[in-house]
């Protein structure tokens, strides 16, 4: 339970006299006086979980977020590299996308950037900073030239796959503009 929408389950006379921020700011002054002070509950978060801490948070982003993750290579069929890693060996295929489609112009896609440094995360980021965390990779993926789609998970269709549960869009067939198959693509599939 977020607190958004927390707030969005308060009667709509009590939102009225009380902005999302200072609900927040209400929030957050409750939380210190219960649990300490942010730094506090940080340290406690360390000591308890640790390592585990990261995966923890990715699972959490990843139960409301949805991204997509597209690359200025994978077009190129001579690109062995990303074949390997994305194509399961050329035994799947690509899609190359028109990425002048209105379809692209109306979502949240940025381009990743390549660091040997990693971001720090912290509470007091706003939201584009945030966002920006997940937007950074190590320098030896830099030959990807990645971009990654935001898409919340309620605006997507959830389906139960094979070896997990799936979320997918509409996607306008006048998006794409080419479908390369792996040489070793089955004739079954």
């Amino acid at each position: 339970i977020t607190l958004s929408s927390n707030y969005a389950r308060l009667p709509a006379e009590v939102r009225l006299k009380t902005s999302f921020t200072d609900f927040q700011r209400q929030a957050d002054q409750k939380a210190e006086r219960e649990m300490g002070t942010w730094e506090d509950r940080q340290a406690f978060m360390n000591e308890s979980y640790g390592r585990q801490l990261p995966e923890m948070v990715q699972r959490a982003a990843s139960n409301m977020w949805g991204i997509l993750c597209l690359s200025e290579q994978i077009a190129a069929p001579d690109n062995l590299t990303m074949w390997a890693h994305y194509a399961q060996a050329h035994l799947g295929f690509a899609i190359q996308f028109d990425t002048k489609h209105q379809f692209f112009k109306d979502r949240f896609i940025r381009r990743v950037d390549y660091s040997n440094e990693r971001p720090i995360f912290t509470r007091d980021k706003n939201s584009l900073e945030t966002i920006q965390t997940v937007l950074v990779k190590s320098e030896e993926w830099r030959p990807e030239s990645e971009w990654r789609m935001f898409r919340s998970l309620v605006e997507l269709e959830s389906r139960e796959l094979p070896d997990g549960k799936g979320h997918f869009a509409p996607l306008p067939s006048k998006c794409i503009s080419a479908v390369y198959l792996g040489c070793r693509m089955l004739a079954s599939d």
